[in-house]
This record gives C-alpha cells, structure tokens and sequence, in this order.
C-alpha cells in the first residue's frame, strides 16, 4: 500500500497564482524530476496536482523536500 508523500519544507511555494514558467524551464523541471525521483516521481506529480487544486503551487520538489513512508 502507498502512503501519500509528506512535503516537509514549503518555503518555495505560492497561493492562488501559478507561477509563469517557459516551456524550456518546464521540460527542465520534468527532467530533473524523472532524475531525482525515479519511479516516485508519478506520485510527486500526483502530490502537486493535489496541493494546486487548494491553490498551493509548489516549486521545490526535491527529495529532501518531500518525504515516503
């Protein structure tokens, strides 16, 4: 069974407003994702679309910053 992940460390982070990324920074940003994550970046993505759906942008997903049971 998986446990949802624990964001330990919201200090890059915005309400209400999605930051305004280039398409360049986004495929650098899934890049090093995919690299840092591994298999769990699948549910780091799930992870941030729960926290946008409050309004709550995230944008340090490290895994220093976010935690797995």
């Amino acid at each position: 069974m998986h446990h949802a992940p624990y964001v330990i460390d919201f200090g890059k982070s915005s309400l209400f407003r999605s930051p305004d990324y280039s398409a360049e920074t986004l495929r650098d940003n899934e890049a090093q994702g995919v690299e840092l994550f591994g298999d769990n970046w699948p549910r780091v993505l799930k992870l941030l679309d729960d926290l946008r759906s409050y309004q709550l942008y995230y944008h340090d997903p490290k895994p220093w910053n976010i935690v797995f049971d």
